[in-house]
């Protein structure tokens, strides 16, 4: 058996370091690649994190032996190109949100890792949040009674500066917007805690950027068991962020967890149950961290883990996005076709 998985990361921007930062706290994972266009970067990363190899192109990377793992932290529109290239070398994949930018590259992705018996998994940190958790937590246990209602609300502030800053933000092509960029994360919390949507109600909006992606978004769902869900999403917050948040209602409580990172609990109304106390967040491992240590324990021991995002659980979230931009386009009520998406 295997004693370490070796990983290599292809594309050194703003997400990497917290990546790697994550990868050397994991005893039986070693970081031993990376890959970026940037030369420069690569020099840096190469210093600070002593990784023995570094390439230019990602095909060196991805062709290297030595390699287990794949990450792919590169621009969100080159995810798919970039995790086919990987799994068709025989690697397994890691690869941050969103997977894929429509539904069907992603089952392209899930098709190909099946057919070469690899593992894919996507990047959605905040089911590790200890707030996330005790939720999910009381949620399946029934302390919260019947689910009748779930909201998600992100009311984020990215500037114009921000959209200026690199060629690809805002663009359909390779971000996706609002809806895939900043609250893919929350989507997927809400179909986790819910179960599956069954149809969808959208509007989107450009309505304070100079961008050709949404930046605002609303949504009605409708669940299994006649649950509702809404989201209203958007980066115009003046200032500052103001509300990343998820609310479930149930007829025997509501709870709300919001924060910075999704880690404090804002409402805690629960029958007969105080408000858990959470994690001193300087005492855990970072959501990352533990992200990585299930991938360990699953490729590694084998060890199936509810949390981690497989290449099937990261196409729900998707096809509820592609849904919103359908209706919103078509002003018309949207019912998702599970069968059709081949999920598993």
């Amino acid at each position: 058996m295997k004693k370490f998985l070796h990983f290599g990361i292809i594309g050194c921007g703003k997400i990497f370091d917290r990546h790697a930062e994550s990868l050397i706290k994991i005893p039986e994972a070693k970081l031993v690649a990376a890959s970026d266009i940037n030369g420069e970067r690569l020099k840096e990363i190469e210093k600070q994190y002593s990784i023995p190899h570094t390439y230019k192109n990602y095909i060196d990377l991805i062709e290297s032996k030595e390699i287990d793992v794949v990450v792919i932290c590169a621009p969100s529109g080159l995810h798919s190109l970039l995790s086919l290239s990987a799994l068709k070398a025989g690697k397994h994949v890691l690869c941050e949100k969103p997977m894929a930018l429509n539904v069907a590259d992603a089952k392209k992705m899930n098709d190909v890792a099946r057919e070469q018996k690899r593992s894919l998994f996507e990047v959605k940190q905040n089911r590790y949040s200890p707030a996330i958790r005790e939720l999910k937590s009381a949620i399946d246990k029934g302390l919260l009674g019947k689910i009748l209602m779930g909201n998600i609300t992100v009311r984020w502030n990215r500037p114009q500066d921000y959209y200026d800053s690199n060629d690809w933000y805002g663009t359909m092509s390779m971000d996706g917007g609002v809806v895939l960029n900043q609250a893919i994360h929350h989507i997927d919390l809400l179909q986790w805690m819910l179960g599956k949507p069954v149809s969808v109600v959208a509007k989107t909006a450009i309505l304070n950027h100079a961008i050709e992606a949404p930046d605002t978004a609303l949504a009605i769902l409708q669940f299994e068991n006649n649950i509702f869900g809404n989201m209203e999403i958007t980066t115009c917050a003046a200032l500052k962020n103001i509300e990343g948040s998820i609310t479930i209602l149930g007829d025997k409580g509501t709870v709300k967890v919001g924060g910075n990172n999704l880690n404090v609990f804002d409402i805690w109304e629960v029958s007969g149950l105080q408000k858990p106390e959470l994690e001193d967040s300087k005492k855990y491992l970072t959501n990352h961290c533990q992200l990585y240590q299930d991938i360990v324990k699953f490729l590694l021991h084998k060890k199936n883990i509810a949390s981690l995002i497989t290449g099937s659980e990261g196409l729900k979230s998707l096809l509820i996005a592609e849904s919103i931009f359908l209706s919103s386009k078509t002003r018309t009520e949207i019912f998702i076709d599970y069968d059709a998406a081949n999920i598993r």
